[in-house]
C-alpha cells in the first residue's frame, strides 16, 4: 500500500549585493538529528529528485538563484513591493517532523560557503499528509561596515594692509624718533603676527625698533643714510597644542606649502641737522629705575637741552640737561644769572631773600643734572 505523500515547499531569501550564486537546502527528520539539533549532512545524506520520490532520511539540493525578485503574499515576512532575490525548492517528504537548512554558496559545483551571507535554519517543522508545507528561510547577509567624515570647508583670507602714516615723516635726522602705523585688517579677525626685515642701510646703525601699540614701531638711527624695511603680517591659528600658531605654520605642520601673509616696504631717508645729540649708553639698562650716577651728560650750549637717550636694551628715554652752573643768582634783574634755568625767585638759591620772600620754596625743582 502507497504511503501517504506530503510537500514542503521551501523558498530562500538573501538580502543586498552579496557572493552567493545559490543554495545548499537540506531536510532532515527531527528523529534522526534530535528536536532542535542539527547534523552534518553527509552523514544523513538520502536521495530523491524532489518530483515523486518520498525520502525518510537527510536530503539535500544545490539550487541555483531565481531570475526575478520574490513575489509573494501571506506568509511573506517582508513588505509588498520589495525586491529580494531567492531559490525555490520543493520536496516530497513523509509525514513527520524536519530539520530544514539553507546554505549560502559561492560556486553550484563545489558548495563553497558564502563569506557574505549566513546560513538559516528552521527547526521541528511539521510535514502533514497530503498537504505541503511552505516555510520562508531568510538567509541574513553583513554589509561593510563604514564610519562616517564630517567634512567642514571653510575660507582662510591672509591679512591686508591698506596703507600706513609716517609720524613726523620718513624724511628725519639721526637721533630723531619716528613712528610708523600699519593700517591693515584680516577679513577673518584672526590675531597676527608682525614681523619686520632690514632691506637696506647700516644694519647696525638702528638704535630703536620697538613697538609702541599695535600696528606702531618706533625707528631711530645712529647713523646718515637710506633705510629701507620690510614689514610682514602673518595671521594666526589654534595648534595642536591649544597654542596660537602662523596659519603657514600650521599649514606646515599639515604638509602643505601655503603663504597667508601681507607685506609692505618702508622706507627712511635720515640726514642730520646738529639738534639732537645722540648718547648711547653701554651700561644703563637700569637707569630708569635706579638712581644710580652711571655717567654725566652736559649741555654744550648755555642753555637748557634736549636728548635722545637711546639704551641697547630696547629702551628709549628723553631726558633734559641743563649747562653747567656758572656764578651767583641774581634774585632781582630777570636773569638766569647762574644758567641753572630758573630766574630770580623761581631758582631755589633766592627762596629766603626777603626780596622773594620764601616764595621761591613752592618752585623748587630737583635739577636733572647727572644721570
Amino acid at each position: 500500500m502507497l504511503s501517504e505523500q506530503t510537500g514542503l515547499a521551501l523558498r530562500v531569501d538573501i538580502v543586498g549585493d552579496t557572493d552567493v550564486v545559490g543554495f545548499e537546502i537540506g531536510a532532515t527528520p527531527c528523529q534522526v538529528s534530535g528536536f532542535g539539533g542539527f547534523v552534518e549532512n553527509d552523514e544523513f545524506e538520502g536521495s530523491g529528485d524532489g518530483v515523486g520520490n518520498v525520502h525518510t532520511e537527510s536530503i539535500t539540493y544545490v539550487v541555483d538563484l531565481e531570475d526575478m525578485p520574490l513575489q509573494m503574499g501571506e506568509g511573506s515576512p517582508f513588505d509588498p513591493g520589495t525586491t529580494h532575490v531567492f531559490a525555490d525548492q520543493f520536496i516530497v517528504l513523509e509525514p513527520g517532523c524536519y530539520d530544514i537548512y539553507a546554505q549560502p554558496i559561492t560556486d553550484l559545483d563545489t558548495r563553497r560557503i558564502s563569506d557574505d551571507c549566513n546560513r538559516a535554519d528552521a527547526y521541528e517543522q511539521i510535514v502533514e499528509a497530503n498537504h505541503t508545507t511552505e516555510v520562508v528561510l531568510v538567509s541574513q547577509c553583513s554589509s561593510d561596515e563604514v564610519g562616517a567624515i564630517d567634512v567642514v570647508a571653510t575660507l582662510n583670507n591672509a591679512p591686508t594692509i591698506h596703507g600706513g602714516e609716517y609720524e613726523p615723516s620718513k624724511f628725519i635726522f639721526d637721533c630723531e624718533i619716528a613712528t610708523f602705523c600699519l593700517e591693515y585688517e584680516d577679513a577673518n579677525d584672526d590675531p597676527v603676527d608682525i614681523e619686520w626685515h632690514q632691506r637696506n642701510g647700516p644694519s647696525d646703525a638702528i638704535i630703536s625698533g620697538q613697538e609702541t601699540s599695535p600696528g606702531c614701531f618706533e625707528f631711530a638711527f645712529e647713523e646718515l643714510g637710506d633705510y629701507a624695511f620690510e614689514v610682514i603680517i602673518f595671521d594666526k591659528f589654534v595648534g595642536d597644542d591649544g597654542e596660537l600658531v602662523r596659519a603657514e605654520t600650521w599649514f606646515s605642520d599639515r604638509g602643505r606649502n601655503e603663504q597667508s601673509r601681507a607685506s609692505l616696504e618702508i622706507l627712511f631717508h635720515v640726514g642730520t641737522n646738529g639738534e639732537f645729540l645722540c648718547f648711547d649708553g653701554q651700561d644703563v639698562s637700569n637707569l630708569p629705575n635706579t638712581g644710580n650716577t652711571h655717567f654725566t651728560l652736559t649741555s654744550p650750549t648755555n642753555r637748557r637741552e634736549k636728548f635722545n637717550l637711546f639704551l641697547r636694551e630696547g629702551t628709549l628715554q628723553t631726558i633734559y640737561i641743563l649747562p653747567p652752573l656758572t656764578g651767583t643768582e641774581n634774585c632781582e634783574n630777570g636773569i638766569d644769572d647762574d644758567n641753572d634755568n630758573r630766574i630770580d625767585c623761581s631758582d631755589p638759591e633766592c627762596s629766603e631773600t626777603v626780596t622773594c620772600g620764601g616764595i621761591g620754596n613752592r618752585f623748587h625743582l630737583d635739577r636733572p643734572y647727572s644721570y
